[in-house]
This record gives structure tokens, C-alpha cells and sequence, in this order.
């Protein structure tokens, strides 16, 4: 969640550094840049470390990983968004400016700066709902209550951006409907995220048989080369007849 903070303001700069024509344009490719970064940042790593490890059902592995950040982010980032340190800040200044009453020097545009509310970017709370879409969708296959944590997620944000665009912020830009019209053309992706994961994850170990079969590969990562080595549970394929014709073939 930090880093995906970070990667706001890093990507808001870098994105406004482009000098794009209109409004509309920067909130879309602000959208694009900023849900590719997250997405990244909230599966790659996981992931990475669980297949060199074969670490994928064991205690602390990538199922127990995923599940924590999954409710974590449901349920926390729609508390962190009300409880912004920026606004207690912002709300601090405003206090302050008014306790100085008419002794304060400051001129009509800094008083405006201070007691104005914050921008409200469309791009950033866009990506930050395809994100959790996302990600959700990559790992359904392997844990399926991340179609739950996911709907929560949704729910909660909805309220606490609504709350913050009424009470918080200025008046957003003028934009046109291109920025939902890509956004929700976007969502199409969900159904890529979940088929990627559910054909090549350990839940389908023919798959992996079929990969890592006869492949350099296999010498090079043989962490990897069995993905169910470790867990406690059989394949529904490998029984009976089925079992001793698996094991003969490999």
C-alpha cells in the first residue's frame, strides 16, 4: 500500500513532466501508467519468491501472502483514504491561518491555496479500482475469496471517494467521457487476468507437465520443476489407473 502511494505522486509528476494537450488525456494515460505499475507491484513479487521457493501452499506461502494483502486492501485503503495525512495536514493550516486572524501577512492568493480543498485525479482513483480489479481476478483461480474481498473493496471506496470529492476537494476539471469510456473498456482485461493464472498455475499440473517437460528449464529451476511436491492434497486426475499411468510417464 505504501509503495502504491508512492508510485502516485511518482507517476502523477512524471506523467504531468509530458505536457499533454488537455485535461482528459493526462487523467487517461495517468489511469494507464499508474493500474500497469500497481498491478505489477502486487503480484510480481509474491509470486516470484513462491515459485523459486516452491512456497505455494506451505505456511507462509503465497496463498496465506495473497489472502492477507487481499483483505488488507479491502479493507484498509478505503480507511486510509478518509484518514489522509495530507488532509489532517491541510486542516492544520487552515486552523492555524485563523487563529492568526487579521495579524496574519499573507496575501488573497496564499489564503486561497490554504483554505481551497484538494484536486481530485481520476487517473489515480481509477487505477487504484483496476488494480484491485486486477489483481483479484490474477489469483481468483487459487483463492476465491478474492472475489469477495473484491466486491467489499468496491463498496467501501465508492462511499469514502464520494465522501472525500464532497467534503474535500475542489471542483474536478471539466473532463470529457473518454476517461470511463476507457476505464470501463478496461475491465475487459479481468477476464485475461483470471485465464493467465488458472492455465498456468499449480492447479493445473498437466500444464506445468506439458511446459516444463523436456525443457532446459527444468535443470535450471528444478524448484520449480513440480509445483504440487508440497502440498497435502492429490490431484483429482491422478487416481487409480489414471496414478499408475502418471507415474509411469514421468
Amino acid at each position: 500500500i505504501l509503495i502504491n502511494t508512492g508510485l502516485n505522486f511518482a507517476l502523477r509528476y512524471l506523467t504531468d513532466s509530458e505536457k499533454y494537450v488537455n485535461k482528459t488525456d493526462f487523467q487517461v494515460n495517468l489511469a494507464r501508467k499508474l493500474t500497469l505499475a500497481k498491478v505489477l507491484n502486487s503480484i510480481l513479487p509474491g509470486l516470484i519468491v513462491a515459485v523459486r521457493a516452491n512456497h505455494m501452499f506451505d505456511e507462509g506461502g503465497l496463498v496465506e501472502t495473497v489472502t492477507s494483502l487481499l483483505i488488507s486492501d479491502a479493507l484498509l485503503s478505503p480507511v486510509l483514504l478518509l484518514f489522509d495525512v495530507l488532509a489532517f495536514y491541510s486542516w492544520f493550516n487552515m486552523w492555524w491561518t485563523k487563529r492568526k486572524g487579521r495579524n496574519c501577512p499573507m496575501t488573497q492568493d496564499q489564503a486561497n491555496q490554504i483554505f481551497e480543498g484538494r484536486i481530485f485525479d481520476l487517473g489515480i482513483k481509477y487505477s487504484t479500482i483496476m488494480k484491485t480489479v486486477y489483481v483479484s481476478a490474477f489469483f481468483a483461480p487459487l483463492i476465491p475469496l478474492a472475489f469477495i474481498t473484491c466486491l467489499v473493496f468496491l463498496v467501501l471506496v465508492y462511499w469514502a471517494d464520494k465522501l472525500i470529492l464532497i467534503a474535500r476537494s475542489i471542483e474536478p476539471p471539466s473532463l470529457s467521457d473518454r476517461v470511463s469510456l476507457e476505464m470501463i473498456e478496461s475491465f475487459e482485461y479481468f477476464f485475461v487476468f483470471y485465464a493467465v493464472f488458472a492455465s498456468s498455475s499449480c492447479l493445473n499440473y498437466s500444464v506445468w507437465r506439458l511446459i516444463l517437460r523436456d525443457v532446459p528449464f527444468q535443470e535450471s529451476f528444478p524448484s520449480i520443476s513440480n509445483p504440487l511436491a508440497n502440498c497435502d492434497f492429490k490431484c483429482s486426475f491422478a487416481h487409480g489407473k489414471d496414478k499408475q499411468m502418471l507415474i509411469q510417464s514421468s
